[in-house]
């Protein structure tokens, strides 16, 4: 299949669909972060040459889960790629190819004894931390980084996990790809540097975020999806393989010296079949495309 193949979608600030429109039409602004970003692969590679030592290491964990059709799974990430897969069964299994890198051998055990990595079940559910020196849960904010910079390593942890397919799924990393497939649940996947893709492999009744800053969002729903979209894009394109209606959307209206200004927050609305649970879909720079299995 063609992900340019689709029906375009219209917003309410006139973008309207023609017979020969496959794509909404890109914007063309630009903004600081496309530099930004550049600036920091630049200190990141200037930052490694600090850390000699080096030590990989691959870690398998496992889990059983006997209420996973109730529960949830969050995996939380820096820097490296989270893959997620649903599977049969009752068991989650977390593989990990960890790399550290630091100043001295005392070190980086100490990093080792820092960083473990074992799926925890409590009252939120099931939870994985990458790098639990960083952050563990995906709503943990980041104003430490000063202190992160201060430690004398670097870890980056590639993460695969296998984990049954009706739980509900949050995912979040920084510095990396976020890839799940195989879903039934819920799912909210999020992160800066990296593109974010997911297959569902039934159509889903509850809705579900994706979200990035630098990289592409590309989702896949099977053909029987009912379901309404909000997709949002400032450097590049939405797409859609799905027939799609414009539903009426709320516009914010804001009085100013006497006068109604009315806002847009540049986001395009539509519905698939007859609607149902809410899909959001953002991305800075990048292409946002919602596609049928």
């Amino acid at each position: 299949m063609d992900p340019n193949e689709g029906v375009s979608v219209s917003s309410r600030w006139g973008w309207g669909p023609t017979a020969s429109e496959r794509k909404l039409a890109p914007m063309i602004e630009k903004t600081w972060l496309v530099a930004a970003a550049g600036a920091v692969l630049v200190t990141t590679g200037l930052a490694e040459s600090r850390f000699p030592i080096e030590r990989s290491e691959t870690i398998r964990r496992s889990l059983r889960v006997p209420n996973a059709s109730t529960s949830a799974f969050e995996v939380s990430n820096v820097n490296g790629t989270i893959t997620v897969t649903g599977v049969g069964g009752d068991t989650v299994e977390v593989v990990a190819e960890r790399k550290i890198r630091a100043r001295t051998d005392a070190d980086l055990e100490t990093a080792r004894r820092a960083l473990q990595l074992d799926p925890t079940n409590g009252p939120g559910g099931v939870l994985v931390c990458g790098d639990a020196s960083a952050r563990c849960h995906c709503d943990e904010q980041t104003e430490r980084r000063g202190r992160w910079d201060d430690l004398p390593y670097r870890v980056e942890t590639q993460l695969e996990v296998r984990v049954p397919r009706a739980m509900t799924i949050r995912a979040c990393t920084v510095n990396g790809r976020l890839t799940v497939t195989d879903l039934r649940g819920a799912a909210r996947l999020t992160t800066v540097n990296g593109r974010v893709e997911a297959a569902f492999q039934e159509r889903p009744a509850t809705s579900s975020t994706f979200r990035t800053v630098n990289g592409d969002v590309v989702v896949s729903f099977p053909s029987s999806l009912a379901a309404d979209l909000r997709l949002k894009t400032l450097n590049g394109g939405l797409f859609t393989d799905f027939e799609t209606t414009l539903p009426a959307a709320p516009v914010v209206a804001e009085r100013r010296n006497g006068k109604f200004v009315y806002h847009s927050d540049r986001t395009a609305r539509v519905r698939v079949g007859r609607g149902g649970p809410e899909f959001e879909f953002e991305t800075v720079n990048g292409d946002v495309r919602v596609l049928k299995r």
